[in-house]
């Protein structure tokens, strides 16, 4: 029975010029074994990581044949073929063969041991492996592990013979004190640096506890100011309304034109109150959401009523496709609300006259419903649409159609999407007009955290 892996360039003529060979006979040649093999593959120019992988092997099969075959010997050699260079080890022994070998090398036997992975393990450590074996002739195993191609011998191949074959116990004996001189230097500067991995750690957590503190405060700074500039802009609205529908001392028209203007300003100033404390409840996680059953072709209804005006104003046609089939949904329908409508006023925003504005509603896939707002307007580069999504970023703000805002429209309703357990599809391209799509649940119950869900 044989067993070969090889390259496809193992039919090439191979050159051996054979460095020496060690009989295996007891035990304390195991030892001497993998020495030999270090020291050649170290002047042969190899790296520390690989004359430790071809010890490796090399002790593993002269392991073999002291368990099972009592005597043999391994030989190691220089090999060329074709342009290429290597060190080859063969294992030669006339024990009783090797039983069962294709599943030995595919790693999936187990010996009574409990191991049993040697030679699969030795096969993947190298880049050639050959297993000739006749059950009571033997085993024959060649295995070759090449140069990089950078790689420069440090002796001759003579130069290397003497020393393998002039290696004393002693030698031996200080080769294994360096090694373990080494080891334990390697040991020192990994203690070394797992003690300054674990001060990172500590700066790192010091420096995110501190980074948290700073969010903490700033949200609290936000909301305080938010508060306190509501109340006075709220008072100040009241008292345009009052002037303006005051019938007992009219306005004159430009009086009129003024207050108009003030109303409109402070409208513009209370509703980016609102998004600042909306924001700053969603990145501190402290919003809550009031779950209710609503019929969602009534919600959109509503909210397109109200753009009417706006949509008409501007010369674009605002259009509904409700799907009748659409369940009733379990959510929050004021953040709902607040998403459409933010998604119809930016599309209402971008798109020229003579365009249209269409709000879809529809099931989705599995227990999901979905709300798409596709226009005709000026379109996004694909690479500008992640920036969006973030707070205080615009986009287009050099285009004609661009009204304005506070770039936190989109951002604060992609965290409402994602806080009533859904997503935002977007697709976009300059020209061609957008669709922002939110898909949730038609029941957020089971979707978001209980903890979120206001009693």
């Amino acid at each position: 029975m044989t067993a070969e892996i090889f390259d496809g360039a193992s039919d090439m003529a191979t050159r051996r010029d054979q460095i020496g060979s060690i009989f295996i006979r007891r035990e304390s040649d195991l030892p001497r074994v993998r020495d030999r093999v270090r020291l050649a593959a170290r002047e042969l120019g190899f790296d520390n990581v690989t004359q430790i992988k071809l010890a490796t092997v090399a002790s593993e099969l002269t392991r073999n044949i002291y368990e099972y075959a009592q005597t043999g010997s391994l030989s190691v050699s220089l090999i060329e073929r074709g342009e290429r260079r290597g060190l080859e080890l063969v294992c030669q022994d006339s024990g009783p063969g090797i039983q069962d070998i294709e599943l030995i090398l595919s790693g999936n036997f187990q010996s009574k041991t409990g191991l049993g992975k040697g030679l699969a393990g030795s096969q993947r450590l190298l880049d050639e492996f050959r297993v000739q074996t006749t059950p009571g002739k033997g085993t024959r195993i060649e295995a070759v592990k090449w140069f990089d191609d950078f790689q420069r011998t440090l002796r001759s191949v003579d130069e290397i013979r003497k020393l393998f074959f002039s290696a004393s116990e002693a030698s031996m004996i200080e080769e294994l004190q360096a090694q373990n001189s080494e080891l334990v230097r390697v040991l020192a500067e990994l203690t070394h640096s797992r003690r300054e991995l674990e001060q990172a750690n500590h700066n790192l957590q010091e420096a995110n506890e501190k980074l948290r503190q700073v969010d903490e405060m700033k949200s609290r700074f936000i909301s305080t100011i938010a508060h306190e500039v509501r109340t006075p802009l709220n008072a100040l609205t009241g008292l345009l309304m009052v002037l303006s529908r005051d019938q007992s001392e009219p306005l004159s028209p430009r009086q009129q034109e003024t207050v108009a203007r003030l109303e409109k300003s402070t409208q513009m100033l209370i509703r980016l109150v609102n998004d600042l404390l909306d924001l700053s409840r969603l990145q501190a996680r402290r919003m809550q959401i009031k779950v209710q059953e609503f019929d969602a072709a009534e919600l959109i209804d509503s909210i397109a009523t109200g753009l009417k005006q706006t949509a008409s104003d501007k010369g674009v046609d605002l259009r509904l496709e409700v799907n009748g089939e659409l369940p009733a949904i379990v959510s929050d329908p004021t953040k709902v609300a607040q998403v459409v409508t933010n998604f119809a006023s930016n599309a209402i925003k971008f798109t020229p006259a003579g365009g249209a504005v269409v709000i879809k509603a529809a099931r989705d896939a599995g227990e999901m419903w979905r709300v798409e707002v596709i226009d005709t307007g000026i379109g996004i580069n694909e690479e500008q649409i992640p920036l969006i999504f973030e707070e205080f970023q615009q986009v287009n703000i050099s285009n004609p159609h661009h009204g304005g805002g506070t770039g936190l429209g989109l951002p604060i309703s992609k965290r409402l999407v994602e806080l009533l357990g859904g997503r935002i599809d977007v697709q976009s391209a300059p020209g061609a007009g957008s669709t922002f799509a939110a898909i949730w649940p038609i029941d957020v119950r089971g979707y978001v955290p209980d903890s979120i869900i206001a009693a």
